[in-house]
């Protein structure tokens, strides 16, 4: 978000719920960085959409109509429908940068119309088999898992790049 608004401006966060862990690690991912290295960021709100597309889309337009100089929406969980549609019916499409997750045939395809800026894939494929493998290994052979943790390098999808990472899909 900070790279596609030029280190300054102001942003808003949908979440899904601040109840769930995973969305509340990305909420909080988010807000540590922008806090700690971009000072000319300002995070104007806040807000869950529980999840509800329609919740996402009446949240992007207050947000974009309380601050009509809002640079960027980041949206943690579901819901990135909603927020990007409420942009691109704004007539801000392009600036107001739209960042959010899971690479699915509607999201893709607002990349590729460039409602979204930046779509960060949850690699689940890689969840799924990179688990059962350190199991495998762990019951098979003993091996312990180098870390407690484990961390995906997962892609971010641009306007610009989502034909290399996802080709042929979508056109």
């Amino acid at each position: 978000m900070a790279q596609l608004i030029g280190g300054k401006g102001k942003v808003a966060i949908i979440t899904g719920f601040f109840a769930v862990e995973a969305h509340e690690l990305r909420r909080k991912g988010f807000t540590d960085v922008i806090t700690e290295k971009y000072p000319d960021i300002k995070i104007v709100g806040e807000v869950e959409n529980v999840d509800l597309a329609d919740i996402a889309y009446t949240q992007a337009m207050d947000f974009m109509s309380s601050f009509p100089d809002l640079s960027g929406i980041y949206i943690t969980a579901s819901g990135q429908f909603g927020a990007a549609n409420a942009v691109k019916d704004n007539g801000k499409k392009g600036s107001v940068k739209v960042v959010c997750h899971d690479f699915l045939l509607e999201t893709t395809g607002l990349v590729r119309d460039g409602v979204i800026q930046g779509l960060i894939d949850q690699s689940t494929k890689l969840q799924g088999r990179d688990v059962v493998i350190r199991l495998y290994n762990y019951i098979a052979g003993g091996v312990v898992p180098p870390f407690g943790k484990l961390l995906l390098d997962t892609p971010m999808a641009t306007p610009e790049n989502i034909d290399q990472i996802l080709p042929g899909s979508g056109k």
